[in-house]
């Protein structure tokens, strides 16, 4: 486990910026988030689940890490209702007003932060929704990456890729050789 904090002094250090002086803590961390993502998007991201009770008569399911925030979701892995999968079934324009209650046989996506289900729920029963999902942004120093341990060493090559292009420019042979590395790197995961 790994905290915001040890990301971004492992950071700095490999830059060789310990004092800070090109390299604040802000830019750094926002380094590391970018690269969390990056691998995320590139390694089919963070697994995980979310579950609420469906309510009579609503169609629409947002996929929340909370009341008010939404994941970003990369890929739905599968939707159950009431402890049955239900088959994706993407939706063609073709029934606009989903007016029917009853038990849901399908579900569509609605942007990349939620489903609809069809018909919309007559009971109020358990939804799960399995998802791969980018990393939440490590905001506090205390903040844990959700990244795997194996993958730690991905982010930060992508970060120091970032930091040298911000530094050295995109044409400098150091920048091009960090981002190859990191290429490198990305391939041998994806291979695993």
């Amino acid at each position: 486990m790994a905290t915001r904090s040890d990301l971004m002094s492992k950071l700095q250090l490999r830059t060789l910026d310990t004092q800070g002086r090109w390299l604040g803590p802000e830019a750094a961390i926002d380094l590391i988030n970018d690269g969390a993502e990056q691998v995320a998007r590139r390694l089919q991201g963070v697994e995980s689940y979310r579950e609420t009770t469906t309510v009579i008569g609503q169609e629409l399911y947002h996929i929340r890490k909370d009341a008010t925030t939404d994941y970003d979701v990369l890929d739905i892995i599968s939707v159950f209702y009431d402890n049955f999968p239900l088959p994706y079934e993407e939706d063609r324009g073709y029934n606009f007003v989903n007016t029917a209650n009853g038990t849901p046989t399908r579900y569509s996506m609605e942007g990349h932060r939620a489903i609809t289900l069809q018909p919309k729920p007559n009971a109020a029963k358990t939804l799960r929704v399995y998802i791969r999902r980018l990393p939440t942004r490590m905001l506090n120093d205390g903040d844990i990456s959700e990244m795997p341990g194996e993958l730690l060493d991905l982010i930060l090559d992508y970060g120091i890729a970032q930091a040298l292009r911000m530094r050295l420019g995109l044409d400098s042979p150091a920048t091009i050789a960090a981002f190859a590395f990191y290429e490198q790197g990305i391939i041998r995961a994806k291979a695993e």
